[in-house]
């Protein structure tokens, strides 16, 4: 017995009729390709830390965030990680130590960003 099976064009060229597996196989690759992995989880974000601890008693006044931007206008990579460390509710405070040490020639002061009560980062930009 014959059977007669009419076969597109298309099919004629590709065997077994998988001639659109190419391309889709290509497309699937563009479209991983420019969807983000996640791999891994995001690293964290370093509040900028000065070389000395800050001593919460060295805390004198809140500072708002156009003080911290003007102090740290000549260093915009350190201003860059103060505005990523900075969370809602943060607050900004100005910090000095004790004057024996500025008469010691070892003061201090600067910027402190402190969360829920607690310094998590800050800026020096005086030193002695």
């Amino acid at each position: 017995m014959t059977c007669n099976r009419s076969v597109s064009p298309i099919a004629a060229r590709s065997p077994s009729g998988w001639h659109g597996l190419p391309l889709l196989l290509l497309a699937a690759l563009l479209a991983a390709a420019c969807t983000p992995l996640p791999l891994a989880a995001p690293a964290a974000i370093t509040c900028p830390q000065p070389a000395v601890a800050i001593d919460p008693a060295w805390l004198e006044e809140r500072a708002s965030l156009a003080q911290l931007e003007f102090a740290l206008c000549d260093d915009l990579a350190t201003l860059r990680r103060a505005h990523a460390c900075l969370r809602p509710g943060d607050e900004i405070w100005t910090f000095a130590t004790p004057p024996e040490t500025w008469k010691a020639g070892a003061g201090r002061a600067g910027f402190a960003i402190v969360r829920d009560g607690a310094i998590v980062g800050g800026v020096l930009r005086c030193a002695e």
